[in-house]
């Protein structure tokens, strides 16, 4: 037992009773979650990844969102590459592919775009279909008129997983318009979350459709600045904020 610092049954406290320090705490936690993620990096960087438990690969996935959800790409890209390979690989694809967008690196986003419209599921393939149309208008060097004919040549014979996907399609054919897409979005069920999903969603592609195809890019704001308000939770935020601070054509 320790020693009392005066012998007196009451002693004068000198000091205030020390009160726990609330701050030593989150520091601890923030240092063990630092070490965790140097740890996961290190392993990432070291190629080892499929030797990871499934609950440490979830991390990986998790911080490759928080990274991309923040602006840190790069950083998201190395998780990402780090999952390849993984049992979380296809799971990561679609955010994996448009992190390459994110950074601007068009080329590899169209191989990442096709491989997951070929092998993906449904909903994953009719995404990569409309990234792909999307990815041709934005890279486009020609006129307006022939970026028509090459999207309408790539979207013939391109079916949606859902009405909302095949819109989108049209629109990008030229055979339908942006209140048409719009309208589907409103009208499938679901939730509040689904619904400012598909929103977001469509406000990002008719944004790219306004400002490469129209060449409208005081409309193409419009509609970003409408689904940046939907998409909080959504894999297009980043690209919406990154649209909303282009809009000089510099994604090119």
């Amino acid at each position: 037992m320790k020693q009392p610092l005066f012998s007196e049954p009451n002693p004068i406290r000198l000091y205030p009773r020390a009160k726990p320090r609330r701050w030593l705490r989150w520091l601890g936690y923030a240092v063990a979650v630092g070490l965790f993620l140097l740890y996961l990096s290190s392993v990432a960087w070291a190629g080892d990844t499929p030797h990871l438990r499934p609950d440490q690969l979830r991390s990986v996935f998790t911080q490759a969102l928080a990274d991309d959800g923040a602006g840190e790409h790069q950083r998201a890209r190395a998780w990402y590459d780090a999952l390849q390979g993984t049992e979380l690989a296809a799971e990561s694809a679609v955010p994996s592919a448009v992190n390459l967008v994110a950074l601007g690196h068009y080329n590899d986003a169209r191989k990442a775009f096709g491989a997951i419209a070929s092998t993906g599921s449904a909903r994953d393939a009719a995404y990569a279909q409309l990234s792909l149309l999307a990815l041709t208008a934005r890279t486009w060097t020609g006129d307006s008129a022939d970026l028509r004919k090459q999207l309408a040549t790539q979207a013939e014979g391109l079916r949606g997983n859902d009405l909302l996907h095949q819109r989108l399609f049209d629109l990008y054919a030229g055979k339908a318009s942006i209140e048409q897409a719009m309208d589907v979005a409103q009208a499938m069920g679901g939730s509040e979350s689904a619904l400012n999903d598909r929103l977001a969603e469509t406000g990002y592609f008719a944004g790219l459709w306004q400002q490469y195809v129209q060449r409208d890019s005081a409309a193409a704001q419009r509609l970003y600045q409408q689904a940046l308000a939907r998409a909080a939770a959504s894999i297009e935020r980043p690209l919406l904020e990154q649209a909303l601070g282009r809009q000089d054509g510099a994604f090119r």
